[in-house]
């Protein structure tokens, strides 16, 4: 709210006024002070994953781990977004150079906030939230097995259970495939090595 809401303003600002120089300084320091506010958030987000089990746990591995590049690169593009816009809450933009820079810090915000948001699908464990937004998504898959999800079509999981035995199936099967072909998918079901 605070800093994309300023931002907002900001750059309805820029555009409708003659002199938004006032307006942009105190907008720029509500914009840091959110940025800052959700930097603490963020800071002590990463504490309680880190020191969590289960769910936290797994979120703080691959936030660290699958993720750490883009989770680097948020933080560190807020960090950098946070002094742009002290330095604009201090000094201002003016001519040409400060629009360019303006609008270089307005789409660094933005890409702060996606990411935030591409962050959080990807990284949250979706035992509490709709399956549609977590397809494919292994602790999803394996929540919908567990509880009985899976045996609904929409949930897009297929559920595993055992099925009753199929002589015709099994005699079809020995039909078509060689004896060597048998033995090696025998031997490959009871060590896990192939061929």
């Amino acid at each position: 709210m605070l800093s994309l809401g300023s931002l907002l303003i900001a750059v309805m600002a820029a555009w409708l006024m003659d002199s938004p120089q006032v307006l942009i300084k105190t907008l720029a320091g509500i914009a840091a002070a959110g940025l800052l506010l959700e930097s603490i958030g963020l800071i002590a987000h990463a504490r309680y994953l880190r020191a969590g089990e289960g769910e936290a746990q797994a979120a703080w591995y691959l936030q660290n781990t699958q993720y750490g590049k883009t989770t680097r690169l948020r933080n560190g593009l807020m960090a950098l977004n946070i002094a742009a816009l002290i330095g604009v809450a201090y000094a201002g933009l003016s001519g040409v150079s400060g629009i360019l820079a303006g609008i270089v810090l307005a789409l660094s915000m933005l890409l702060v906030a996606y990411i935030g948001r591409i962050l959080f699908y990807a990284l949250v464990i979706p035992t509490t939230m709709p399956g549609h937004f977590f397809w494919k998504n292994p602790g999803f898959i394996e929540h919908a097995r567990q509880f009985g999800l899976a045996d609904r079509g929409n949930t897009g999981v297929v559920s595993e259970r055992h099925h009753p035995f199929d002589v015709a199936e099994l005699m079809k099967t020995v039909r078509e495939n060689s004896i060597s072909d048998m033995l090696a998918h025998v031997r490959w079901i009871l060590t896990g090595k192939a061929g």
